[in-house]
């Protein structure tokens, strides 16, 4: 079992993946900052190349407002996969949280991962959609079907416990996240 970590000893990155956003961008970025408790270290947001000006101009501007956010343009095939996959090669601290910039992630939950990181020395800590506390908001009802098969048949296929394999909102310890070997 590990042991408890001090909060001075966690130095998180938070890689927030960015399309066609604006005002979601913006308030998840204040309530990130909000409910910063000394930890955040940085946040990278990762915009595509393909987004809109306005959501270029917003991040530009989130950038030069917050001296812990800094904007990175995605390099790589452009998607969400990649967004995280560059945001978290860049990424310095010694925790690494990726998450969406749409409010799809709610932004306050960075802040519950982080204390069971504190609370347990976990090497990482996962989001499900389908546990309980968590849940879809405007979701469509077919979407929602189609989805719950989906993971019901991928955690067979991978022999996984994992409730929510394409959930992209995690923490991870930095170094458990450049080991991974992309295929």
């Amino acid at each position: 079992m590990s042991l408890p970590i001090k909060l001075a000893n966690i130095k998180l990155s938070v890689v927030v993946t960015v399309y066609g956003e604006t005002f979601s961008v913006k308030e998840t970025i204040a309530r990130l900052l909000k409910s910063d408790r000394g930890y955040i270290k940085e946040i990278i947001i990762v915009i595509s190349p393909k987004s809109s000006k306005e959501s270029f101009d917003i991040c530009t501007d989130l950038s030069r407002q917050y001296p812990l956010v800094r904007l990175h343009v995605q390099q790589n095939n452009p998607g969400a996969g990649w967004a995280y996959r560059e945001g978290m090669a860049i990424s310095c601290g010694n925790y690494v949280t990726i998450m969406s910039g749409d409010l799809e992630t709610e932004p306050e939950a960075v802040d519950r991962m982080v204390k069971k990181i504190e609370e347990t020395g976990c090497d990482g800590v996962l989001t499900s959609r389908w546990l309980s506390g968590g849940g879809f908001v405007n979701y469509d009802k077919k979407k929602l079907i189609l989805n719950w098969l989906f993971q019901k048949i991928f955690r067979i296929l991978y022999w996984t416990n994992l409730t929510d394999i394409t959930y992209g909102f995690k923490t991870l310890k930095t170094s458990v996240a450049h080991s991974i070997n992309w295929e």
